[in-house]
């Protein structure tokens, strides 16, 4: 059984889903960076604890729209 390292980051999926609009939209785009291909909305609200597919498929557009996301299909999205 591993045994954690002091001031180990935490993993993505133990972070809560943030409350405020500007903390959602970070989370997201580090989501993206993290992730190992193109994700889908789901896959992003999956990666926190309490997160919700819709905020996160309307953050990606959003992110999208503004350059800070592309989308490349099938409903995914990767880092600009």
């Amino acid at each position: 059984m591993e045994q954690a390292v002091p001031g180990e980051a935490k993993k993505a999926a133990e972070d809560a889903w943030p409350k405020p609009l500007p903390d959602q939209a970070r989370a997201v785009l580090s989501a993206l960076r993290e992730a190992a291909g193109p994700a889908t909305a789901e896959e992003v609200a999956r990666s926190f604890r309490g997160g919700s597919v819709a905020q996160a498929a309307d953050l990606l557009e959003t992110l999208a729209a503004l350059g800070q996301a592309r989308r490349v299909g099938d409903g995914r999205y990767s880092q600009a």
